[in-house]
């Protein structure tokens, strides 16, 4: 099988760019989730000290994922443009064929990315 002659290489940052805006939207999403715990009232004080450690980790996943964007997009802007890679291959293996599809051949920059249709997902 020759992978290489069926993919296209791209430029690395190009890649780059695009987990950085998928890492701030999962990070906007994270962010959403914080109404879950806020609506929740308890009066027990054991419930309420658990919705609280939610809250925390929520604002912490977050923050970490706002990060990990931010890093992800100075590595991009640092990236030398002839760094190419095949972005194809290495999203072969994601689990969501969304991403997996915005990440290995979204449309040029201007573009909506974020709006291809929803694959598929696992619950837990």
């Amino acid at each position: 099988m020759q992978i290489k002659d069926t993919l296209q290489r791209e430029p690395i940052s190009e890649i780059l760019s695009r987990v950085s805006a998928e890492l701030s939207v999962f990070a906007g999403r994270v962010e959403e989730l914080h109404c879950l715990v806020e609506k929740l009232d308890s009066n027990d004080g054991a419930i309420r000290t658990e919705l609280l450690h939610s809250a925390q980790s929520i604002d912490i996943v977050e923050q970490g994922l706002s990060d990990l964007a931010r890093f992800v997009a100075e590595l991009s802007a640092l990236t030398p443009a002839d760094w190419r890679v095949e972005g194809q291959h290495a999203a072969r293996n994601l689990k969501l064929a969304a991403l997996a599809h915005r990440l290995a051949s979204c449309e040029p920059q201007g573009a909506s990315c974020a709006q291809h249709a929803a694959g598929e997902f696992e619950l837990f």
